[in-house]
């Protein structure tokens, strides 16, 4: 059985459902450490691009928000219509925002417990639950007011589900396989690649049965989930130059999949990749994975399941990407769980439990520089949006006028801070907003060209010019005006200027 990977001998005298049992606490205990470890420091970054777009989205009104999603978003529709209620009871912080990712990841890890302690044992479900817990990819997804640790949490509940179904020594319901095609359905609404999880699912259950029966319950609950999902399948292909961006990505490259992908830094990457293939050499010389495309009629264990789950979609993606650019390493989050299961069963390898705790500190030390890093004030892609708000909000007057930077890509615009930290510029002029974002079947404001500066200006001696580094956007046309710059703060990745209108003899 599942036990086969494993130092000790199996036990085929204890039920699963007593494993099972005994895994829940220990879930529990794990899925709250998991949260815990996403959340603490969780604020410490500033909004970035990405978090922009879905704070401002969710921060519409419903009126506004629905003739979006059918212009471009729609593939994070559920995620922004679920956020929209999360503000309207929490508001709109950076760590209100971002609590649903880590308590997503808290749901991940308890139930990845779950599902390693029915295909490994006991053993299997601490240390994959520890390993998941602190996981870069999952620790950076739990502080994203973003929709990717959800999509975690759907991959490993569905995996649950779909190894009960076809686990269990009796037929499985019915009702099950219809529990299944919703939960399918509802994760793509949530997050369109979760769709891969059937790929997934499929060659896992070919490759342990042959049975009509179960072969049909399957395919007759992915065709419904599938059916139930296909309006944000069709808005997503019509939507589908949104991520023509993803063709000029570097993220592709072999040394940033090994390393990036899953585990954050390098020393950590080393460290899972040994153990990794430590525990995949240990199963290709067992009689288990040799018998594994033979349709045994075995329940799968976890090597199989998680091989499946950590390769499949990541290679269709990478096959697919230089016709259609799809891939980006913040999709495939769905994925890093089976990371963390295939380190839980390396780490339950060694006869000695000390080595197996070795194994679990060293761990939890080269994972930290990767948690250390994205808790860092900056850590969000370089954001400064931030202490632009808190800088402008602290110097400015009221009938100040601010001039945000426009010839740059939307989601690096420091203009979104306007939106995102809202209180520090009370009382202040937006100079060339045309249409904010709120009106707009767009994510973003529409704003005026250079040209209309100087009508826009009128009543306004003091403005605020926020730019990117070592730019100097706006300033010539501001000179033409009569305006001078009076102050320059450099902070990360902006510049501000002030510039005051001089005062004619």
């Amino acid at each position: 059985m599942s036990q086969s990977l494993n130092a000790q001998p199996p036990a085929p005298t204890v039920p699963r459902s007593a494993v099972v049992t005994g895994g829940k606490r220990l879930a529990v205990g794990l899925g709250l450490a998991g949260a815990a470890v996403s959340a603490a420091g969780s604020w410490i970054p500033s909004f970035w691009g990405d978090e922009a777009a879905s704070v401002m989205s969710a921060s519409r009104p419903l009126s506004s928000l629905v003739p979006m999603l059918l212009n471009i978003d729609a593939v994070h529709g559920a995620y922004y219509l679920f956020l929209h209620g999360w503000i309207m009871l929490f508001g709109a912080s950076e760590f209100a925002t971002r609590l649903p990712s880590a308590l997503a990841i808290g749901l991940t890890v308890a139930g990845l417990t779950l599902l390693a302690a029915r295909l490994g044992g006991p053993r299997v479900a601490l240390f994959s639950g520890i390993a998941c817990a602190v996981l870069p990819r999952l620790t950076l997804m739990g502080t994203e007011t973003r929709a990717y640790a959800m999509s975690a949490a759907c991959a490993v509940w569905l995996t649950l589900l779909f190894v009960r179904l076809i686990d269990d020594r009796m037929p499985p319901l019915r009702r099950g396989w219809m529990l299944y095609a919703i939960g399918v359905a509802l994760s793509i609404y949530l997050f369109l690649y979760l769709g891969l999880m059937l790929v997934v699912h499929a060659v896992v259950l070919l490759s342990v049965t042959r049975s009509r029966s179960t072969l049909r319950a399957f395919a007759r609950a992915a065709g419904g989930g599938l059916a139930i999902a296909l309006p944000v399948i069709v808005l997503a292909i019509i939507q589908r130059n949104q991520v023509s961006f993803l063709a000029g990505t570097t993220q592709t490259r072999f040394d940033r999949l090994l390393i990036e992908q899953w585990f954050g830094n390098a020393w950590f990457a080393a460290l899972a990749w040994l153990l990794i293939v430590a525990v995949v050499g240990v199963g290709i010389t067992s009689a288990r994975v040799r018998g594994w495309f033979l349709a045994t009629g075995n329940p799968p264990d976890a090597l199989l399941v998680a091989l499946c789950w950590l390769i499949l979609p990541c290679a269709i993606l990478l096959l697919v990407h230089p016709v259609i650019p799809l891939y980006s390493m913040r999709y495939l989050t769905f994925a890093a769980p089976a990371a963390a299961l295939l380190l839980g069963m390396a780490i339950a390898q060694p006869a000695r439990r000390a080595v197996s705790w070795l194994l679990v500190l060293a761990v939890l030390a080269t994972s930290l520089p990767s948690w250390t890093d994205q808790r860092a004030p900056h850590a969000k892609n370089g954001s400064d949006w931030r202490q632009v708000a808190q800088m402008i909000g602290n110097s400015a007057a009221a009938g100040d006028g601010v001039l945000f930077q426009d010839k740059i890509r939307s989601s690096l615009k420091a203009r979104s801070a306007w939106h995102l930290y809202p209180d520090n510029f009370d009382g202040l002029r937006d100079v060339l907003l045309e249409q904010p974002y709120e009106r707009s079947r767009w994510l973003w404001d529409d704003t005026l060209p250079l040209t209309e500066l100087p009508q826009r200006m009128a009543g306004i001696d003091r403005v605020w010019v926020v730019s990117d580094r070592h730019s100097r956007w706006a300033l010539d046309e501001l000179e033409r005006l009569d305006f001078s710059v009076v102050r320059t703060i450099g902070l990360h990745r902006t510049t501000i200027h002030e510039a005051v209108k001089s005062v004619r003899q």
